[in-house]
């Protein structure tokens, strides 16, 4: 049996358990009427894709049907909606689904086949063993973290983000491994430079490779110029190639929340520094160098930095009930031992070693694959601790170290222990979470409020279709809308650049309004859609209602307590109740959608 094939069988093993993991979601997809999107943000993704798919040529990268009135640049880059737009094209031009949606749904888990793949491609150029790709391979394809991205009907963009993060990852290590090989060096720069297409935030991975080769040039191990020179051209001319559709860079802007110049700059710096890096040898003087040049590339990114951190820290209360936004120790004071176990597997706990080992090894190692991985590690293993968003690049982190530490040969005949004990401690550390994301069991939607939202959405579609207008509504309900109307939303869960911001504290405002002052302050607001906060939605018998808490019905806005909780009749004229949604029984009423007419 040759290698090739025993490497096929583990991929075909790890991906079928892979593939039949992710269909574990599909009450969070499947309806009656229809597959919907899994996840806030997929509504929005959807909303896009399925526009595209409809008329290319109508691809938009400025909205006008978000923060209205004045619109909105999208912050999402135009690579991963507009390739799924056209895939999905494709698709049902091929009868392989009559509803966009179903066929939207299966990608993510058709996905996890290449997250494999890559995984496999990791390990085997970090020369672990069959047992060592093995058990790598079902760590990903176990992982809840693997589960939340390419779960069925997610169709936000995390699943690819993971999967160009995967592909960095075995390209930088193959030229790691390979440094003379021009190819390993031209494909590792196509990867950095098309990734901000899928996400702005991928140019970050730059960030571990200069890293890696910095702490390399410390130690008196230069790569080849040569192919330094061929990563450097590749990855700036890879990085044109997708600013050139972007509109952002088409409008000559510089942001980093923006598929724009930014990014054509952080790629020239990256190719500056590598080749500084080849091309000087390391001595006092060439470090003194390298500060001077750090400093004066790093001067017109300051401003950048700095608002991307306001803008967080002055914001923090919008983003809170946002777990994208949460902290491992958030999640931990939230939910607990078991919670937090649920979302990352147990072995979280253990990353303050892990992290701490991969210092140590970084001081110890000298072969640039595992300096590379050490300094991912490093790296990103914060970043996932810091907010829930990042776990895709810090996830590798929890298992790769532990499992390259056991597997290898200079451990002798402590290896195979090492592997058995490794073995036995993830399975130990993955059981609460696997047999926990078997379950099931999750809300349509992924959202425990919008199975009841969803009732309203056909009567505001049929409101909109005749008479599209703008919607004031929470921001968590502005991507519901967006999806299944054709109206405008005030604010939506984009929560990153001061308009948006601006968006939910204008929102905010208008709630604290009365309804007669709402309609004296002359804003082009056509429909209000007012939903319960105030309640616990519980799942008993297989239906799903909600239980007033002791003081849902005193609701501190007064809008909502006028047109949710108060008589319609009294009510302005201008006011008319479109539809209401009431709990079964018809003693609670969830949500109201009001039409303001013309005077």
């Amino acid at each position: 049996m040759t290698r090739t094939f025993r490497l096929l069988l583990i991929w075909v093993f790890a991906s079928a358990i892979a593939f039949a993991m992710q269909l574990n979601w599909m009450s969070a997809t499947y309806a009656p009427d229809g597959f919907v999107p899994v996840g806030n943000d997929a509504f929005y993704h959807a909303r896009r894709i399925i526009d595209t798919a409809r008329d290319p040529g109508a691809f938009y990268e400025f909205d006008p049907h978000i923060h209205a009135p004045e619109g909105s640049l999208l912050t999402w880059p135009w690579g991963y909606d507009f390739a799924m737009g056209m895939l999905l094209r494709a698709g049902t031009g091929l009868g392989m689904a009559a509803d966009p949606m179903e066929f939207l749904a299966y990608v993510p888990p058709f996905a996890v086949l290449v997250t494999i793949a890559l995984t496999l491609v990791i390990g085997v150029t970090l020369g672990l063993s069959y047992w060592g790709c093995m058990l790598l391979a079902l760590c990903v394809a176990l992982s809840p973290l693997t589960q939340g991205m390419h779960s069925i009907g997610s169709i936000d963009h995390h699943y690819a983000e993971y999967l160009a993060i995967l592909a960095f990852v075995a390209a930088a290590l193959r030229w790691m491994k390979q440094p003379g090989s021009s190819v390993n060096a031209a494909v590792t720069a196509i990867v950095l430079g098309t990734a901000p297409a899928i996400h702005n935030g991928l140019f970050a991975l730059q960030v571990p490779l200069l890293a890696a080769v910095g702490v390399c040039w410390l130690r008196g191990d230069r790569l080849p110029a040569d192919t330094v020179v061929v990563f450097g051209l590749t990855l700036v001319a890879a990085t044109l190639a997708i600013l050139l559709p972007s509109l952002p860079f088409r409008l000559g802007m510089s942001e980093f929340y923006l598929l724009s110049w930014f990014h054509l700059y952080v790629a020239s710096c990256t190719a500056i520094a590598m080749g500084f890096f080849a091309h000087y040898a390391v001595s006092t003087r060439s470090v003194l160098r390298l500060l001077a040049l750090a400093a004066l590339l790093s001067t017109p990114l300051l401003h950048d930095l700095v608002l991307a951190g306001s803008f967080v820290g002055k914001e923090a209360d919008a983003l809170q009930n946002i777990q994208e936004a949460r902290s491992v120790l958030n999640l931990y004071q939230e939910r607990g031992f078991f919670g937090v176990s649920y979302i990352y597997s147990s072995l979280i706990f253990l990353v303050p070693i892990i992290w701490l080992g991969c210092l140590y090894a970084l001081s110890r190692v000298r072969e640039r694959r595992y300096v590379l991985l050490c300094v991912l590690a490093a790296l990103t293993i914060p970043l996932m601790l810091a907010q829930f968003r990042f776990q895709y690049y810090g996830s590798l982190g929890l298992y790769l170290p532990l499992i390259v530490l056991a597997d290898r040969p200079t451990l002798a005949n402590r290896r195979r222990l090492a592997m058995i004990v490794t073995s036995a401690l993830i399975c130990v550390a993955y059981y609460p979470a696997v047999r926990h994301g078997l379950a099931g069991g999750l809300p349509l939607g992924n959202d425990v409020y919008y199975p009841m939202t969803r009732q309203i959405m056909p009567a505001l579609a049929e409101q909109c279709a005749r008479d599209p207008g703008i919607v004031l509504a929470r921001n968590n309900e502005g991507h519901f809308i967006r999806y299944h109307t054709a109206c405008s939303v005030i604010s939506n869960n984009f929560l990153l650049t001061e308009q948006h911001f601006d968006a939910v504290r204008r929102g905010r405002r208008l709630f604290q309004m009365s309804p007669g002052q709402l309609l004296k302050s002359g804003l082009p607001i056509k429909y209000v859609l007012v939903r319960s906060r105030g309640a616990i939605l519980i799942k008993s018998d297989g239906s799903i209602g909600i239980v007033p808490m002791s003081d849902a019905i005193t609701v501190s806005d007064p809008l909502e307590d006028a047109l949710l909780w108060g008589d319609p009749r009294k009510v302005p004229s201008r006011f008319t109740l479109i539809q209401e949604v009431k709990v079964a029984g018809g003693d609670y009423q969830y949500a109201r959608l009001w039409k303001i007419e013309d005077q």
